[in-house]
């Protein structure tokens, strides 16, 4: 009987710390995007978050940013699996996005006007360099665009 009681005291203990020691998975993450005064040479400038597992990820990165914008597969995906957006100079935006258990990596494409410079035009933000954090600071600037601390 004590051995019953000792059982259901202890267990629920050992399985709360078993699910503390993994790592974090947040469901949802904000992206927040602030731009410079001028950017995209004053034209609004198209913004796609795109959440996704390990094989997408790798297709969609084989696109880029340069392709991704007129790509077929950019029209497939649907519901959480991509956020369209449309940012102008001197403006701040705040994103919520689901974040799926399957979910390799966010990948974010700006699709600049007079940019062909990949990196200026990509964000990845991969769980297996480092865990997702709440929130992101996206800096849009002129023709790039970084992730700000």
């Amino acid at each position: 009987m004590t051995k019953k009681i000792y059982l259901s005291l202890i267990l629920p203990i050992v399985f709360s710390l078993n699910a503390c020691a993994k790592s974090p998975h947040f469901s949802d993450v904000t992206l927040y995007f602030e731009s410079d005064p001028y950017i995209n040479d004053n034209v609004l400038l198209p913004v796609d978050v795109v959440i996704v597992d390990r094989s997408l990820a790798e297709t969609i990165l084989e696109i880029g940013p340069d392709n991704w914008f007129g790509d077929t597969l950019r029209d497939r995906l649907v519901g959480d699996e991509v956020h369209h957006l449309a940012i102008k100079g001197s403006s701040q935006r705040q994103v919520e996005v689901t974040i799926p258990e399957e979910t390799t990596k966010v990948i974010i494409y700006a699709d600049y006007e007079n940019n062909l410079d990949r990196p200026g035009q990509q964000i990845v933000i991969s769980p297996e360099k480092t865990k997702f954090q709440r929130r992101y600071n996206v800096k849009i600037q002129n023709n790039k665009m970084e992730l700000a601390p």
